[in-house]
């Protein structure tokens, strides 16, 4: 790479040159050819560049781009439509519906079950008259059940306060035994 002396203007197209043989100065690398002489062009091939395939080139590109972000935001709009979306089992249950039918709509025992744990399906006999809660949390919905006396009062429909994970709690608050 050349080098020049910036007080002096020497000028050595060799980079071996550390300090100027003129004044002893630093030298520093340069692009620039010494003053006074007209810089050569950049050697062409002569071959004449073919515009359209830049151009395709550049489309390409862009639809590489324009795709996946379109693709994702289609699936991003889809899970905030599930996410707000009603879940059709517990859509079934109606209040004053007796709590051992609304358990077994709810819970229909699909998945995997520990054999140490009672289902909620099978924790109501047709005649229980306990009062309690139950909530799903799917990781999309959450669902508050509320039952008194063995019937459905209230049914409520809450945003999942997320992490993807289905979780269900039972809270019986008077299993309806003293009456």
């Amino acid at each position: 790479m050349p080098k020049i002396c910036e007080p002096c203007e020497f000028y050595s197209a060799d980079n071996s040159v550390s300090v100027c043989p003129k004044c002893g100065g630093p030298v520093k690398m340069t692009m620039l050819p010494p003053r006074g002489v007209t810089p050569t062009p950049l050697k062409t091939t002569g071959n004449k560049v073919n515009r359209s395939g830049g151009n395709l080139k550049l489309i390409f590109q862009i639809i590489g781009i324009v795709i996946p972000v379109l693709v994702s935001g289609a699936f991003l709009l889809l899970r905030a439509s599930q996410r707000h979306a009603k879940n059709p089992q517990v859509e079934q249950v109606s209040l004053g519906m007796h709590i051992s039918e609304a358990a077994k709509i709810i819970d229909t025992g699909n998945g995997m079950n520990h054999p140490e744990q009672v289902r909620f399906r099978d924790r109501f006999l047709p005649g229980d008259k306990s009062t309690g809660t139950y909530t799903l949390d799917d990781g999309r919905l959450e669902i508050v059940l509320h039952w008194k006396r063995g019937f459905v009062t209230a049914v409520e429909h809450k945003a999942s306060s997320g992490g993807g994970m289905r979780r269900a709690t039972t809270t019986i608050t008077d299993d309806g035994e003293d009456e």
